[in-house]
């Protein structure tokens, strides 16, 4: 019997196969992320873009085959990101982590949930404060369990200005400050979602998600932080 299913999700990943065809890689809502195959056309070619919102439908003789798309706009995001090459680069690297590190047809809709929230806020002034958000949420969905909410020494909820590299958790100003060059700064915008950020601050973002993405995520996977992501730093 054939298997069907309708969902929504965001195309991650896109690869011709052969002159008229692609199989097309969307992080579903309910059904994980998922393999299609789909014919393209005049009408079809400029909705299979990185990052824009589908509705799906996929079918297959057996549950197991890679199944054939058919897919309807629900919005897309790429074309509002096309002359904004801060953001549009960001989405591309957001896509490629998604195909990097999620598994394929795992449910997952807090995955689902971030990068829909990461969609939303990338045409936006406070775009990248959302993408190293959403790395940190890819981080924790991942299991490495980064904590910012209190001091994981004293339980304090103010004045959190370090991470420990060991545990990914959160520490105090007064606690950490002897220990300065050996724990990792932590941006407030992670702390406070109304706090603006500074280049500095964007900066040593990107660097506390990349030292936990390299020393935990990167090797267990046996792949290479994606090489545009050094483009992000400001």
């Amino acid at each position: 019997m054939a298997k069907r299913w309708h969902d929504e999700g965001f195309i991650t990943a896109v690869r011709s196969y052969g002159e008229s065809s692609a199989i097309v890689s969307i992080l579903t809502k309910n059904n994980g992320r998922h393999k299609g195959f789909i014919r393209l056309s005049k009408q079809n070619r400029a909705l299979i873009q990185l990052g824009n919102h589908v509705h799906v439908h996929w079918r297959s003789r057996l549950a197991e085959h890679l199944g054939q798309w058919s897919l309807e706009s629900l919005r897309e995001y790429t074309a509002t990101l096309l002359n904004q090459p801060g953001p549009l680069n960001g989405l591309t690297i957001a896509c490629q982590w998604i195909e990097l590190v999620i598994p394929e047809r795992e449910v997952n809709p807090g995955i689902f949930q971030n990068f829909s929230e990461l969609m939303r806020d990338l045409d936006s002034p406070v775009w990248l404060e959302a993408f190293i958000s959403f790395e940190v949420c890819l981080l924790k969905t991942l299991g490495f369990g980064l904590d910012f909410s209190h001091c994981a020494v004293t339980g304090n909820l103010e004045n959190l200005v370090y991470v420990s590299p060991r545990t990914g958790r959160a520490v105090c100003e007064e606690v950490g400050k002897p220990y300065h060059d050996k724990l990792l700064p932590l941006p407030s915008f992670l702390t406070c979602s109304h706090q603006s950020a500074s280049k500095k601050e964007l900066n040593q973002g990107l660097d506390l998600t990349r030292y936990f993405f390299e020393r935990y995520v990167l090797s267990h996977y046996g792949i290479k932080l994606p090489y545009n992501r050094e483009k992000l730093y400001q």
